[in-house]
């Protein structure tokens, strides 16, 4: 927090949806607050959020560089038992911290969301939150520091021509997109005053002398572009489109293979649901057979019981009592030299406890399995609907329909692959695209800049770059 006079941070879920935890916090160095100062700054905080009748817990510690005091508020307000409303919190946060620093004399420090007057906004941080983990994570540069890297070469363009040539060298392309510019190399792109402030649409248009050269062509215009196109201009958009056609099929090829894996996964855990409750069932009725009499009177009596208690009380009532749910197997023992027969039941009653715990064994299962039903439905339904299948499928209809959608994963997948096998290979494509852009003429560039999208170009630039490093390379092995 260095460099930070008064910051309020939220962490919005971190304890639930009645709480909301906010940490002040302050530089030492620079800004010696004090414990009345800090509780001053809290209250003041919560009062003008509108949680000064909130019930509130401070908590001030000294554990870090930074003195700090955090607070645990509950959104419900103790009498009216209405929840506080979050609309715009943060900004009326900072505006009341910054008012207090010049109040209590504290540094002033500009704030993304609210300054004073006579204040800058501050420079905005390199690269997002999702963009710094995801280069922590790959350890690959995130897009802007991409383009950074050419940030030297880029100033030192001398006008609007010598910009785009310079970024189309490392596959970029300059975009105009809403009031400002973007740099894209067709998959991702980030705003052109983020990669530099000098490199926004305002300050280029001063150092250049002249607006941006608009390159949307207007209806109609794209026909007529084609029509005076010359022949290796017309070569290479063909080739472009033929290139970006193969592309899309392998990326859709990718997405199938995914859908299949996921299908088939689907299909395997039905199976195994059904499997998991057709053996958990033949050890229920395996543990009341040795219980009842009549064991398949009772797993009917059993089951309605489940619905009526519920399964964990039914249950307990099996190990326990037993004898309510029928007529306990007996042993006949005779007793007084034959004379007297008792019918013993205690070997029916020891094994009543393992019987319930089978029946839970199968509540679980069968209700795993219900889940993967449900899950099947919600992603199927509207296929289940036109087939007419209930709208509480059964396991049964279930694993049918993640069959067929399987099959027709597997076939689509099967219709990709025969496409792709008959289309030219990419790196054929792109060495038939870059040979012929190589050898076009000025006027034929401007053209084919006219008439390409962004992704186009990218793939005619690179494809140009890769075919003068092979030829370097194979002059430089001749020599």
């Amino acid at each position: 927090m260095a460099g930070t006079s008064l910051v309020c941070r939220w962490f919005a879920e971190a304890l639930g949806e009645r709480l909301r935890y906010v940490g002040l916090v302050h530089n030492v160095r620079t800004d010696p607050v004090t414990p009345e100062q800090m509780q001053a700054i809290a209250d003041r905080v919560l009062r003008d959020l509108g949680l000064s009748e909130h019930q509130a817990l401070l908590v001030a510690h000294q554990d870090r560089s930074h003195p700090h005091v955090h607070v645990m508020v509950n959104r419900v307000h103790p009498e009216t038992g209405v929840a506080w409303d979050r609309w715009k919190d943060r900004p009326r946060i900072e505006q009341t911290l910054r008012e207090l620093e010049r109040e209590l004399g504290l540094r002033e420090v500009e704030g993304r969301l609210y300054q004073l007057n006579g204040q800058e906004p501050p420079e905005r941080a390199a690269l997002t939150n999702g963009e710094r983990r995801q280069t922590e994570r790959t350890g690959d540069p995130a897009f802007p520091d991409r383009v950074r890297a050419h940030l030297q070469e880029l100033r030192a363009a001398r006008s609007w021509a010598e910009l785009e040539e310079r970024l189309a060298a490392h596959g970029l392309r300059l975009e105009r997109k809403g009031q400002g510019l973007v740099i894209t190399d067709g998959t991702h792109q980030v705003k052109a005053s983020r990669v530099a402030r000098d490199l926004s649409l305002r300050r280029l248009e001063a150092r250049f002398g002249m607006a941006y050269p608009e390159r949307e062509p207007s209806p109609g215009e794209p026909e007529r572009s084609r029509q005076s196109l010359s022949p290796a201009v017309e070569q290479v958009r063909s080739a472009i489109d033929e290139h970006e056609r193969v592309a899309a099929l392998k990326t859709e090829r990718v997405r199938a293979e995914q859908d299949l894996l996921t299908a088939r996964d689907r299909l395997q855990r039905i199976d195994a649901a059904m499997e998991r409750v057709k053996h958990t069932s033949q050890k229920f009725d395996a543990a009341l057979s040795r219980v009842y009499a009549e064991p398949a009177t009772v797993s009917a009596g059993f089951a309605r019981a489940s619905a009526k208690l519920g399964t964990d009380r039914a249950s307990a009532l099996l190990g326990t009592e037993p004898e309510r749910f029928g007529a306990l197997k007996t042993v006949r023992r005779p007793r007084a030299l034959g004379l007297v027969v008792t019918h013993d039941d205690s070997q029916a009653r020891s094994a009543a406890p393992s019987a319930a715990a089978r029946a839970r064994e199968l509540a679980e299962a069968e209700h795993a399995l219900r889940a993967l039903a449900r899950e099947q439905l919600d992603r199927g339904g509207a296929q289940l609907e036109l087939t007419g299948a209930p709208a509480q499928p059964s396991p049964e209809a279930a694993r049918t329909e993640a069959a067929a959608v399987a099959t027709r994963a597997a076939e689509r997948l099967r219709r990709l692959q025969q496409q792709i096998k008959r289309a030219p290979s990419l790196s054929l494509l792109e060495r038939s695209i870059g040979r012929v852009v190589d050898r076009l003429l000025p006027r034929e560039l401007a053209q084919l800049r006219r008439v390409l999208t962004a992704p186009q170009a990218v793939i005619a630039f690179k494809a140009r770059e890769a075919v003068k490093d092979i030829v370097l390379g194979r002059a430089e092995n001749e020599g």
